[in-house]
């Protein structure tokens, strides 16, 4: 067991090496990189009393609080990770209340000084604690993985509002990370029901499930982590050179397919009249044929307003409002066409479908196969198969 505790803190310890030694840091760097400081520290601090076992049980009692903020930190995590330009505020703090709570707890109720002439003081393990405390406990990661889902959908939407191409944009880290969180809770409330049930002298054996899921969860975020780039590397999550200031203004976009009157409230206070919305519209639709700008599979939202010399937001507005789509959407729909005109042309015969998607914007083979059966409802070879017949 001290081996497995050796070699998570080791880990988390390195990772955090890895995430303070990057440069050009971003605030989300700062807090992953501290979360697993307190990682390695906090599984070093109970490696050392299991194998000297001569730690004094104020800084026992002050490591058993760190649980409570395992949810505040992924929370906080994926919040600045997906908030470009997100600052420390000073509302960050009520996450860490129930860990002050308990540390208070532990420190002026159950070793109250005053009272002890002494000076013992009383250690205990994770669930020997009032029932306010486990169910604050126990209730904190599921409440925060939420939560952080909520925020990673806000992020998609986000990037469906501004971006033409979500190839290199890679959500998949959080989730990993998301998911990873849970398994370890998971086991946390497994190991809580268990002792419950046999009893805390008969089921000390058990809670080292709770270290070896961490070591494990510890190991999947420097696998997961040193591949995806945007976490362990120079780069942004963001991988496209887009206006990230504006980017930031468009987080309440929703993915619409359909007129619903509810959105268009988040564009009453526009200045865009009636009649310069439709001639942006108008502008738009000939820029889109003209210049085919589709054709850049990195085309962002901001680009194509600079080239319309139009404003994001009102370029944002027509898009949502007058062709009940998202930007996403938008210039896909003419990368489907794109696609379909030069199927239909005899000279392109020769070409596969693949090199016809990546000439046509797409990005990957998957994004076109999903995308061209989403608009056609056939899938591209379905597609081309009937045209063979006509």
């Amino acid at each position: 067991m001290t081996t497995i505790l050796l070699l998570a803190s080791i880990q988390a310890l390195f990772l955090a090496i890895l995430v303070f030694a990057k440069k050009n840091k971003q605030l989300s760097d700062m807090i992953l990189g501290v979360w697993l400081t307190l990682i390695a520290v906090h599984v070093a601090i109970y490696f050392a009393d299991a194998k000297l076992g001569v730690l004094s049980p104020s800084l026992l009692n002050l490591n058993a609080g760190f649980p409570f903020l395992q949810g505040p930190f992924l929370f906080l995590y994926v919040k600045t990770l997906t908030d470009h330009g997100a600052r420390i505020r000073s509302s960050y703090i009520y996450h860490f209340i129930p860990y002050i709570l308990h540390v208070g707890y532990l420190y002026f109720v159950l070793n109250s000084f005053s009272s002890n002439p002494d000076g013992l003081q009383i250690t205990i393990h994770i669930f020997e604690q009032p029932a306010f405390f486990n169910i604050l406990l126990l209730g904190s990661v599921p409440f925060y993985a939420g939560w952080s889902f909520i925020l990673l959908r806000a992020f998609r939407l986000n990037i469906l509002s501004t971006f033409s191409s979500i190839e290199k944009i890679n959500l998949d880290w959080l989730r990993y990370l998301i998911y990873g969180m849970g398994l370890v809770w998971l086991i946390v409330i497994i190991v809580f029901l268990t002792v419950k049930i046999q009893g805390s002298g008969q089921s000390h054996d058990v809670r080292h499930l709770i270290f070896v899921a961490l070591t494990v969860f510890v190991y999947a975020i420097g696998y997961f982590g040193l591949k995806q780039t945007a976490i362990f590397s120079n780069m942004l999550l963001y991988t496209n050179q887009a206006d990230l200031s504006e980017v930031n203004k468009l987080i309440e976009v929703k993915l619409v397919k359909t007129s619903n009157p509810a959105d268009s409230q988040k564009y009453k206070k526009s200045s865009l009249k009636d009649n310069e919305a439709s001639a942006v519209l108008k502008s738009l639709r000939a820029y889109m044929e003209a210049n085919k700008p589709y054709m850049d599979d990195q085309l962002t939202l901001p680009e194509l307003a600079d080239a319309l010399t139009v404003s994001v937001n009102h370029l944002s507005q027509v898009i949502n409002e007058l062709c009940q789509q998202n930007f996403f959407d938008f210039v896909n729909a003419y990368r489907v066409d794109e696609v379909k005109r030069k199927l239909q042309d005899p000279k392109n015969e020769v070409f596969s479908l693949l090199s016809i998607a990546y000439d046509c914007g797409f990005g990957s083979k998957s994004a076109f196969n999903q995308i061209f059966k989403y608009n056609t409802g056939q899938t591209p070879t379905q597609f081309k198969q009937h045209l063979n017949k006509s």
